[in-house]
């Protein structure tokens, strides 16, 4: 067992208590904190989370789109020490659909920061009644183009893996 273990599992445990007195679909938004935990033992959890996070948080809207959302929660834990956490997730809704992202960033920040800021912007524009395979494809390199631009006028050289799932009602009718 690593030494992360029990911060892991109290980081699970607050989320657990905080998702339990706020269920979705009652507030119109309802934020979720995608929870870093460090691996530094010097440091208490909440600071880990304040250094990591860097105000970052995932909202999920209670706009009606057919599926209900009962239980979401994200927990990142830092590898190593001393370094920032670069992973980033988003979690938000419309009334068409809802999108689950998580970025694994390397070599700094910003690819990530961009993507929690630019991907459902991107997503929303691109829906017309369901996804086209061409179109989030497009819309995939179009956001990587943009990125990369910025990324090299700020001599940046950061990155993300992006994984990401969208959920529609239309998904599940028949």
């Amino acid at each position: 067992m690593n030494r992360s273990t029990p911060r892991l599992q109290q980081a699970l445990s607050s989320v657990r208590a905080a998702l339990s007195h706020q269920p979705f679909g009652n507030n119109k938004k309802t934020a979720i904190e995608c929870n870093n935990v460090s691996n530094e033992s010097n440091r208490s959890r909440d600071e880990a989370v304040d250094n990591n996070q860097e105000g970052i948080n995932a909202t999920v809207g209670a706009e009606p789109n057919g599926i209900p959302l009962l239980d979401v929660a994200s927990i990142s834990v830092e590898g190593s020490q001393g370094h920032a956490n670069e992973d980033r997730c988003v979690v938000v809704s419309n009334e068409r659909f809802h999108l689950f992202a998580v970025m694994d960033g390397h070599g700094g920040s910003l690819a990530g920061d961009f993507l929690v800021n630019e991907l459902f912007k991107t997503l929303d524009e691109v829906y017309d009644d369901g996804f086209d395979h061409s179109a989030l494809a497009r819309a995939m390199e179009d956001l990587d183009r943009v990125f990369c631009a910025l990324a090299t006028s700020k001599m940046d050289m950061s990155g993300a893996c992006l994984l990401a799932v969208l959920l529609r009602l239309s998904c599940y009718s028949s």
